[in-house]
């Protein structure tokens, strides 16, 4: 396959892809989420008796936002361990 192929293959993916999700914006929803999303927002409004804010696709760059926020926590979390490991050392 030749990459304009490739290419063009990839720029004809449908909205709701697993490309489109985790690149992010409006086409991280299929045309049937989208309406899904509008008819329970209708629903929630009616029965909150007030107009509810429906939820949002994820934001452009959602993925690597993410991964950056599981990297800092296992950071985090690794730190830990070696500060706890450098207490029990000195109680022990």
């Amino acid at each position: 396959m030749t990459p304009r192929r490739c290419w063009l293959l990839i720029e004809q993916l449908p909205p709701g892809s697993r490309l489109a999700m985790a690149a992010g914006g409006a086409a991280a929803w299929s045309t049937e989420t989208h309406a899904i999303v509008d008819m329970l927002t209708a629903v929630r409004s009616d029965l909150a008796g007030k107009q509810v804010q429906p939820p949002r696709p994820p934001e452009p760059g959602w993925l690597a936002k993410e991964r950056a926020a599981g990297d800092r926590a296992a950071d985090r979390r690794s730190a830990d361990a070696r500060r706890a490991a450098r207490i029990a050392a000195m109680d022990g």
